[in-house]
């Protein structure tokens, strides 16, 4: 019925419509200068945080955990092209949650610095 090289093209054409049809739900982009577009991957807890993991959380006690919320988000920094896996923290007025596009200026943590939480761009 058809030839191979038909079915080949046939099942490219499919597979590159949807790979196309994934395109992220949102559109918003960063607004504040410096902010980059994370996904939130966890929500970081006294009992989820590995000290060796995120080493700027070693001052924070357990009240401090307690009023205010860290999350490990991934994004891309403006001027690189792999992405970063690293720590945010989000003010108790944003209600964020796991799998959500935030906005976030970021800090390193691993220099000392806790990225902030500036906005929620999407829900999952």
């Amino acid at each position: 019925m058809f030839s191979s090289k038909s079915l080949v093209t046939i099942l490219a054409m499919v597979g590159l419509l949807t790979a196309c049809s994934f395109a992220p739900l949102h559109t918003a982009k960063p607004t504040h200068p410096g902010a980059v577009d994370a996904r939130v991957l966890s929500i970081v807890t006294p009992e989820t945080n590995d000290q060796s993991q995120f080493s700027c959380l070693k001052q924070v006690t357990a009240t401090d955990f307690m009023q205010r919320s860290f999350y490990q988000v991934e994004f891309r920094p403006p001027h690189g092209n792999r992405a970063h896996i690293d720590l945010a923290e989000a003010p108790a007025s944003l209600m964020v949650k796991v799998g959500d596009h935030v906005e976030i200026l970021p800090g390193v943590c691993s220099r000392g610095g806790i990225g902030h939480v500036v906005s929620v761009l999407s829900d999952p």
